[in-house]
Protein backbone atom coordinates (compact mmCIF):
# COMPACT_ATOMS: atom_id res chain seq x y z
CA UNK A 1 0.00 0.00 0.00
CA UNK A 2 1.37 3.40 -0.96
CA UNK A 3 0.93 6.53 1.08
CA UNK A 4 -1.78 8.98 -0.05
CA UNK A 5 -0.50 12.13 -1.71
CA UNK A 6 0.14 15.15 0.45
CA UNK A 7 -1.22 18.61 -0.36
CA UNK A 8 0.73 20.44 -3.04
CA UNK A 9 0.17 23.81 -1.44
CA UNK A 10 -0.82 23.60 2.25
CA UNK A 11 -1.48 27.35 2.42
CA UNK A 12 -4.33 27.32 -0.07
CA UNK A 13 -7.95 26.36 0.47
CA UNK A 14 -9.62 24.36 -2.31
CA UNK A 15 -12.92 25.36 -3.84
CA UNK A 16 -15.85 23.06 -3.15
CA UNK A 17 -16.44 23.00 -6.90
CA UNK A 18 -13.00 21.46 -7.50
CA UNK A 19 -13.73 18.28 -5.54
CA UNK A 20 -17.34 17.40 -6.37
CA UNK A 21 -20.05 17.81 -8.98
CA UNK A 22 -23.10 19.34 -7.32
CA UNK A 23 -25.68 19.79 -10.07
CA UNK A 24 -26.82 18.16 -13.27
CA UNK A 25 -29.71 18.28 -15.71
CA UNK A 26 -32.32 15.71 -14.79
CA UNK A 27 -33.12 13.61 -17.84
CA UNK A 28 -35.92 11.38 -16.56
CA UNK A 29 -39.18 12.01 -14.78
CA UNK A 30 -39.28 12.78 -11.08
CA UNK A 31 -41.01 10.28 -8.82
CA UNK A 32 -43.23 11.33 -5.88
CA UNK A 33 -43.47 9.29 -2.70
CA UNK A 34 -44.39 9.27 0.99
CA UNK A 35 -42.08 10.25 3.84
CA UNK A 36 -38.92 8.15 3.68
CA UNK A 37 -38.64 7.74 7.47
CA UNK A 38 -42.20 7.09 8.63
CA UNK A 39 -44.16 6.41 5.43
CA UNK A 40 -46.64 9.20 6.11
CA UNK A 41 -48.47 10.97 3.29
CA UNK A 42 -48.90 14.06 5.50
CA UNK A 43 -46.25 16.11 3.67
CA UNK A 44 -46.56 19.89 3.47
CA UNK A 45 -44.79 22.43 1.28
CA UNK A 46 -41.62 23.77 2.92
CA UNK A 47 -39.80 25.77 0.23
CA UNK A 48 -38.56 25.59 -3.36
CA UNK A 49 -34.90 25.52 -4.40
CA UNK A 50 -33.34 25.09 -7.85
CA UNK A 51 -36.87 24.44 -9.19
CA UNK A 52 -37.33 21.45 -6.84
CA UNK A 53 -40.19 21.22 -4.36
CA UNK A 54 -39.12 20.54 -0.77
CA UNK A 55 -41.61 19.20 1.77
CA UNK A 56 -41.70 18.57 5.51
CA UNK A 57 -43.35 15.55 7.11
CA UNK A 58 -45.96 16.58 9.66
CA UNK A 59 -45.56 13.34 11.57
CA UNK A 60 -41.78 12.86 11.96
CA UNK A 61 -40.35 16.21 10.79
CA UNK A 62 -38.08 14.87 8.00
CA UNK A 63 -37.27 17.43 5.28
CA UNK A 64 -37.26 15.90 1.78
CA UNK A 65 -37.31 16.75 -1.91
CA UNK A 66 -40.58 15.47 -3.36
CA UNK A 67 -40.88 14.39 -6.13
CA UNK A 68 -37.32 13.01 -6.35
CA UNK A 69 -35.02 11.79 -9.14
CA UNK A 70 -35.24 8.06 -9.83
CA UNK A 71 -32.59 5.66 -8.56
CA UNK A 72 -31.03 5.09 -11.98
CA UNK A 73 -30.69 8.85 -12.48
CA UNK A 74 -28.87 9.21 -9.17
CA UNK A 75 -26.61 6.24 -9.86
CA UNK A 76 -25.60 7.70 -13.21
CA UNK A 77 -24.78 11.07 -11.68
CA UNK A 78 -22.72 9.75 -8.77
CA UNK A 79 -20.75 7.51 -11.10
CA UNK A 80 -19.13 10.76 -12.35
CA UNK A 81 -19.32 12.66 -9.05
CA UNK A 82 -15.57 13.14 -8.61
CA UNK A 83 -13.94 15.54 -11.09
CA UNK A 84 -10.85 14.30 -12.88
CA UNK A 85 -7.64 14.46 -10.82
CA UNK A 86 -9.42 15.62 -7.65
CA UNK A 87 -7.90 13.07 -5.24
CA UNK A 88 -5.27 15.40 -3.77
CA UNK A 89 -7.80 18.18 -3.20
CA UNK A 90 -10.22 15.72 -1.61
CA UNK A 91 -7.59 14.53 0.84
CA UNK A 92 -6.59 18.09 1.68
CA UNK A 93 -10.19 19.04 2.47
CA UNK A 94 -11.11 16.00 4.56
CA UNK A 95 -7.86 14.77 6.13
CA UNK A 96 -8.67 16.12 9.62
CA UNK A 97 -12.16 14.61 9.55
CA UNK A 98 -10.81 11.17 8.66
CA UNK A 99 -8.60 11.26 11.74
CA UNK A 100 -11.41 12.54 13.99
CA UNK A 101 -13.79 9.80 12.86
CA UNK A 102 -11.12 7.13 13.27
CA UNK A 103 -10.52 8.26 16.85
CA UNK A 104 -14.28 8.32 17.56
CA UNK A 105 -14.62 4.74 16.35
CA UNK A 106 -11.66 3.48 18.37
CA UNK A 107 -12.87 5.17 21.55
CA UNK A 108 -16.30 3.57 21.17
CA UNK A 109 -15.13 0.18 19.96
CA UNK A 110 -12.61 -0.86 22.59
CA UNK A 111 -12.55 -4.60 22.96
CA UNK A 112 -14.51 -5.31 19.78
CA UNK A 113 -13.17 -6.71 16.52
CA UNK A 114 -11.43 -4.58 13.92
CA UNK A 115 -13.37 -4.89 10.69
CA UNK A 116 -14.93 -1.81 9.10
CA UNK A 117 -17.06 -1.06 6.05
CA UNK A 118 -17.62 2.43 4.61
CA UNK A 119 -20.56 3.44 2.41
CA UNK A 120 -19.56 6.08 -0.13
CA UNK A 121 -15.88 5.33 0.39
CA UNK A 122 -14.71 7.52 -2.51
CA UNK A 123 -10.94 7.47 -2.97
CA UNK A 124 -10.51 5.33 0.15
CA UNK A 125 -8.61 7.82 2.30
CA UNK A 126 -10.65 7.20 5.46
CA UNK A 127 -10.32 3.43 5.08
CA UNK A 128 -6.58 3.89 4.54
CA UNK A 129 -6.45 5.71 7.89
CA UNK A 130 -8.30 2.82 9.55
CA UNK A 131 -5.93 0.31 7.90
CA UNK A 132 -3.00 2.26 9.29
CA UNK A 133 -4.56 1.76 12.74
CA UNK A 134 -4.71 -2.01 12.27
CA UNK A 135 -8.27 -2.42 10.94
CA UNK A 136 -9.39 -4.65 8.09
CA UNK A 137 -11.18 -2.20 5.80
CA UNK A 138 -13.67 -2.53 2.93
CA UNK A 139 -16.16 -0.21 1.28
CA UNK A 140 -18.41 0.58 -1.67
CA UNK A 141 -18.69 3.51 -4.07
CA UNK A 142 -20.31 4.31 -7.42
CA UNK A 143 -17.31 6.11 -8.95
CA UNK A 144 -15.07 3.83 -11.01
CA UNK A 145 -12.08 6.26 -11.02
CA UNK A 146 -12.29 6.62 -7.23
CA UNK A 147 -12.56 2.86 -6.69
CA UNK A 148 -9.60 2.21 -9.00
CA UNK A 149 -7.55 4.86 -7.16
CA UNK A 150 -8.31 3.21 -3.81
CA UNK A 151 -7.39 -0.24 -5.08
CA UNK A 152 -4.28 0.67 -7.06
CA UNK A 153 -2.79 3.52 -5.02
CA UNK A 154 -3.88 2.65 -1.48
CA UNK A 155 -4.45 -1.10 -1.60
CA UNK A 156 -8.01 -0.72 -0.22
CA UNK A 157 -10.69 -3.17 -1.37
CA UNK A 158 -13.70 -1.10 -2.42
CA UNK A 159 -16.61 -2.58 -4.34
CA UNK A 160 -17.89 -0.71 -7.38
CA UNK A 161 -21.65 -0.42 -7.15
CA UNK A 162 -24.75 1.07 -5.55
CA UNK A 163 -25.63 0.65 -1.89
CA UNK A 164 -27.64 -1.12 -0.58
CA UNK A 165 -28.10 -2.90 -3.93
CA UNK A 166 -24.54 -4.25 -3.58
CA UNK A 167 -24.92 -7.49 -1.62
CA UNK A 168 -23.11 -7.61 1.72
CA UNK A 169 -23.29 -10.50 4.24
CA UNK A 170 -25.29 -9.82 7.39
CA UNK A 171 -23.52 -9.45 10.72
CA UNK A 172 -20.03 -9.16 9.30
CA UNK A 173 -18.55 -5.86 10.51
CA UNK A 174 -17.60 -4.24 13.80
CA UNK A 175 -17.92 -0.67 12.48
CA UNK A 176 -19.86 1.04 9.69
CA UNK A 177 -19.19 4.56 8.41
CA UNK A 178 -20.89 6.98 6.03
CA UNK A 179 -19.56 10.51 5.66
CA UNK A 180 -21.86 13.01 3.91
CA UNK A 181 -23.77 10.24 2.13
CA UNK A 182 -27.19 10.06 3.77
CA UNK A 183 -28.44 13.36 2.33
CA UNK A 184 -27.52 12.37 -1.24
CA UNK A 185 -29.32 9.06 -1.68
CA UNK A 186 -32.92 8.31 -2.57
CA UNK A 187 -33.60 5.94 0.35
CA UNK A 188 -31.72 6.89 3.54
CA UNK A 189 -34.07 4.77 5.64
CA UNK A 190 -33.15 1.69 3.63
CA UNK A 191 -29.46 2.53 3.91
CA UNK A 192 -29.60 2.83 7.71
CA UNK A 193 -31.52 -0.44 8.07
CA UNK A 194 -29.01 -2.26 5.89
CA UNK A 195 -26.10 -0.80 7.84
CA UNK A 196 -27.62 -2.09 11.07
CA UNK A 197 -27.98 -5.58 9.57
CA UNK A 198 -24.31 -5.54 8.53
CA UNK A 199 -23.09 -4.81 12.07
CA UNK A 200 -22.15 -7.41 14.65
CA UNK A 201 -24.05 -7.03 17.97
CA UNK A 202 -22.63 -4.01 19.76
CA UNK A 203 -21.02 -2.75 16.54
CA UNK A 204 -20.61 0.99 16.03
CA UNK A 205 -22.12 3.28 13.39
CA UNK A 206 -20.49 6.63 12.53
CA UNK A 207 -22.17 9.21 10.29
CA UNK A 208 -21.49 12.76 9.13
CA UNK A 209 -24.14 14.90 7.46
CA UNK A 210 -25.30 18.50 7.09
CA UNK A 211 -27.30 19.88 10.02
CA UNK A 212 -30.68 21.21 8.96
CA UNK A 213 -31.12 22.94 12.31
CA UNK A 214 -28.53 25.51 11.21
CA UNK A 215 -29.05 25.46 7.46
CA UNK A 216 -32.69 26.49 7.81
CA UNK A 217 -31.41 29.72 9.40
CA UNK A 218 -29.62 30.44 6.11
CA UNK A 219 -33.01 30.12 4.44
CA UNK A 220 -34.49 32.68 6.80
CA UNK A 221 -31.58 35.02 6.09
CA UNK A 222 -32.19 34.60 2.38
CA UNK A 223 -35.73 35.88 2.83
CA UNK A 224 -34.37 39.09 4.34
CA UNK A 225 -31.32 39.35 2.06
CA UNK A 226 -32.85 42.08 -0.10
CA UNK A 227 -33.37 44.30 2.94
CA UNK A 228 -30.21 43.59 4.90
CA UNK A 229 -26.48 43.62 4.06
CA UNK A 230 -26.22 40.00 5.23
CA UNK A 231 -26.60 38.68 1.68
CA UNK A 232 -23.61 40.64 0.38
CA UNK A 233 -21.48 39.67 3.39
CA UNK A 234 -22.22 35.96 3.21
CA UNK A 235 -21.56 35.85 -0.53
CA UNK A 236 -18.20 37.52 0.04
CA UNK A 237 -17.36 35.05 2.82
CA UNK A 238 -18.42 32.09 0.67
CA UNK A 239 -16.34 33.21 -2.33
CA UNK A 240 -14.53 30.17 -3.69
CA UNK A 241 -17.27 27.73 -2.69
CA UNK A 242 -20.64 28.37 -4.33
CA UNK A 243 -21.88 31.84 -3.34
CA UNK A 244 -24.98 31.60 -5.53
CA UNK A 245 -26.44 28.88 -3.29
CA UNK A 246 -25.42 30.41 0.04
CA UNK A 247 -29.06 30.68 1.22
CA UNK A 248 -30.09 27.20 0.08
CA UNK A 249 -31.34 24.88 2.80
CA UNK A 250 -30.87 21.64 0.83
CA UNK A 251 -29.41 22.60 -2.59
CA UNK A 252 -31.15 19.88 -4.63
CA UNK A 253 -30.75 17.71 -6.61
CA UNK A 254 -27.35 17.00 -4.99
CA UNK A 255 -29.00 16.90 -1.56
CA UNK A 256 -32.43 15.29 -1.25
CA UNK A 257 -32.96 15.28 2.54
CA UNK A 258 -32.51 17.55 5.52
CA UNK A 259 -31.92 16.02 8.97
CA UNK A 260 -32.13 17.62 12.40
CA UNK A 261 -30.47 15.93 15.39
CA UNK A 262 -33.82 15.02 16.95
CA UNK A 263 -35.34 13.52 13.80
CA UNK A 264 -32.28 11.41 13.05
CA UNK A 265 -31.79 10.22 16.63
CA UNK A 266 -35.44 9.18 16.92
CA UNK A 267 -35.27 7.16 13.71
CA UNK A 268 -32.02 5.40 14.63
CA UNK A 269 -33.51 4.34 17.95
CA UNK A 270 -36.70 3.21 16.20
CA UNK A 271 -34.79 0.73 13.99
CA UNK A 272 -32.75 -0.73 16.84
CA UNK A 273 -29.71 1.45 17.49
CA UNK A 274 -28.87 2.29 21.10
CA UNK A 275 -26.68 4.83 22.89
CA UNK A 276 -27.23 7.26 20.01
CA UNK A 277 -25.28 10.50 20.37
CA UNK A 278 -25.27 13.48 18.03
CA UNK A 279 -22.28 15.84 18.15
CA UNK A 280 -21.39 19.10 16.49
CA UNK A 281 -19.08 18.56 13.54
CA UNK A 282 -16.57 20.87 11.93
CA UNK A 283 -17.07 21.88 8.32
CA UNK A 284 -14.48 20.64 5.88
CA UNK A 285 -11.90 23.17 4.75
CA UNK A 286 -13.27 25.01 1.74
CA UNK A 287 -13.07 28.26 -0.16
CA UNK A 288 -10.94 31.20 0.91
CA UNK A 289 -9.12 31.60 4.20
CA UNK A 290 -11.85 34.05 5.29
CA UNK A 291 -14.45 31.34 4.66
CA UNK A 292 -12.39 28.82 6.62
CA UNK A 293 -12.03 31.20 9.57
CA UNK A 294 -15.76 32.00 9.46
CA UNK A 295 -16.64 28.29 9.58
CA UNK A 296 -14.28 27.86 12.53
CA UNK A 297 -15.85 30.78 14.39
CA UNK A 298 -19.34 29.36 13.85
CA UNK A 299 -18.19 25.96 15.09
CA UNK A 300 -16.72 27.27 18.36
CA UNK A 301 -19.80 29.42 19.03
CA UNK A 302 -22.23 26.53 18.59
CA UNK A 303 -19.92 24.20 20.54
CA UNK A 304 -20.30 26.53 23.55
CA UNK A 305 -24.09 26.30 23.14
CA UNK A 306 -23.80 22.50 22.92
CA UNK A 307 -21.82 22.29 26.14
CA UNK A 308 -24.11 24.70 28.02
CA UNK A 309 -27.15 22.67 26.95
CA UNK A 310 -25.54 19.41 28.17
CA UNK A 311 -25.42 18.08 24.62
CA UNK A 312 -29.07 18.75 23.81
CA UNK A 313 -28.62 21.56 21.25
CA UNK A 314 -26.38 20.86 18.23
CA UNK A 315 -26.28 23.77 15.78
CA UNK A 316 -23.02 23.25 13.86
CA UNK A 317 -23.23 23.25 10.04
CA UNK A 318 -22.43 19.53 10.14
CA UNK A 319 -23.36 16.73 12.52
CA UNK A 320 -21.39 13.72 13.74
CA UNK A 321 -23.45 10.73 14.86
CA UNK A 322 -22.34 7.72 16.89
CA UNK A 323 -24.66 4.79 17.58
CA UNK A 324 -24.38 1.12 18.51
CA UNK A 325 -26.34 -1.90 17.33
CA UNK A 326 -28.65 -3.13 20.03
CA UNK A 327 -28.93 -6.80 20.95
Amino acid sequence: MTNPPGPANPGSRPSLRLIEQRSWKIKGELEPGPCNFCGSDRLIFYREENSFRIERCRDCGLIQVNPRPRSEELSGFYAQYFPENSAEEWLRVYRDQYQEDAELIERGCRGCGKKIFEVGAGYGFFLAEMTRRGWEAEGVDLSRPAVEYARERLGIEIQLGDFPATAVPEGKYDALAGSFVLEHIRDPAGMLKMMREMLNPGGILILRLPNHSLLKIYGWLGTAAELLPVGFLLRRIRAGTDPETVFNVLDPPAHLYGFTPGVLKEYLEKIGFVRVRVFNGRMHRRGTRINWLFDGLVYYMVEIIYLLSAGKVALAPALRVRAFKGG
